[in-house]
C-alpha cells in the first residue's frame, strides 16, 4: 500500500546493514507518490550517478592523494605520492587533491568490497585526460634534460575510509529525509506531500537550515500532512565535473605540444 511505503523505507533504513540501492529504489517511488520530482531525482541520481549537468553534493568530493607510476634506468616506481606543484604549469590549478565520485552508489560499494578483498586499504582512480597530462609532464622532463624517468600513470589515490564516509553519509541522508517526512506527516500511514518531500531534500541535501514545523497531520491512508516552512536557504552543493573545462584545457595544450613538438 503506498501508505505503507514511508514506514517501510523508515524501518528497513535503521537495519544494521541495509541494501542502500533498494531503499533509492522505494524513495523513487515515494516521490512519485509524493509528487515530489526532488525526492526522485536525489535517489535517481545517487542510483545511476550524477551527470555533466547535474550538481554534485558536497559529499560525493573525497580528499585524495596524487601518485604516479613509472620507471627509471634501475628501477619501477610504483604508487609513488607528488604534490599539484609537481605538475606542468598548466595543469597545477586544475588537478587538485580531492576526487569528485559522480559515479552509481554500486560502484562506490563495489570498490570498498573489490579493495578490501584484496586487502588494499586505497582505491585508485583514474584522473579526465590523464594520459594527456602524463604526456605533457614527460614532455616537460625531456625538455629539462631528465631521459632516465618515465613516467607511465598519473592518477588518484583514496582511502577506502573515505569510500565508506560517502556510503553512509547517502545511507544517512535517506534517514535524516524520512525523518524529516516524519516529523511532517506524524505516526500512521499518511503520505508525505510534494511540498513536504520537497521541504526535506532542500534541507538534508541541500543545507537548508530551517526545519519542518507541522501545522497540521493527517493519519488517514492516502492522507497528506500540512506544513509550515520557511524561506529557501542558499545550496552547498558543487558542479559535478566543475574541474573539465580545465582538464580539456590541458589536453588541448598536449596535442599543440605533439604537433609542433614531435618526440
Amino acid at each position: 500500500m503506498s501508505g505503507d511505503l514511508l514506514a517501510e523505507i523508515e524501518r528497513e533504513a535503521m537495519q544494521e546493514k541495509p541494501d542502500l540501492p533498494a531503499l533509492l529504489r522505494k524513495c523513487i517511488a515515494l516521490g512519485g507518490i509524493s509528487g515530489s520530482v526532488a525526492l526522485r531525482d536525489w535517489a535517481t541520481r545517487e542510483l545511476k550517478g550524477y551527470g555533466d549537468g547535474d550538481t554534485l553534493p558536497g559529499y560525493r568530493t573525497i580528499p585524495a592523494v596524487l601518485a604516479l607510476d613509472g620507471a627509471t634506468m634501475t628501477h619501477r616506481v610504483t604508487g609513488q605520492p607528488i604534490s599539484p606543484a609537481s605538475l606542468p604549469d598548466i595543469a597545477r590549478k586544475v588537478v587538485k587533491e580531492e576526487v569528485p565520485l559522480p559515479g552509481p552508489i554500486a560502484e562506490l560499494t563495489d570498490a570498498i568490497k573489490e579493495a578490501r578483498g584484496r586487502g588494499d586499504d586505497h582505491v585508485n582512480f583514474g584522473i579526465p585526460a590523464g594520459s594527456a597530462l602524463t604526456a605533457l609532464t614527460n614532455h616537460e622532463l625531456r625538455v629539462k634534460g631528465v631521459h632516465y624517468q618515465t613516467i607511465e600513470r598519473i592518477y588518484w589515490r583514496c582511502a577506502v575510509t573515505s569510500l565508506v564516509g560517502v556510503v553512509d553519509t547517502v545511507h544517512t541522508n535517506l534517514v535524516e529525509l524520512v525523518a524529516e517526512m516524519r516529523a511532517g506527516v506524524g505516526r500512521g500511514h499518511a503520505v508525505p506531500g510534494k511540498e513536504l518531500a520537497d521541504r526535506a531534500v532542500r534541507i538534508v541535501i541541500h543545507g537548508d537550515r530551517n526545519r519542518v514545523e507541522v501545522a497540521q497531520a493527517v493519519a488517514a491512508t492516502g492522507g497528506t500532512a500540512e506544513v509550515n516552512v520557511a524561506s529557501d536557504g542558499e545550496s552547498r552543493a558543487r558542479k559535478v565535473m566543475y574541474w573539465a573545462g580545465g582538464l580539456a584545457t590541458v589536453a588541448a595544450a598536449v596535442i599543440a605540444l605533439l604537433v609542433w613538438h614531435p618526440w
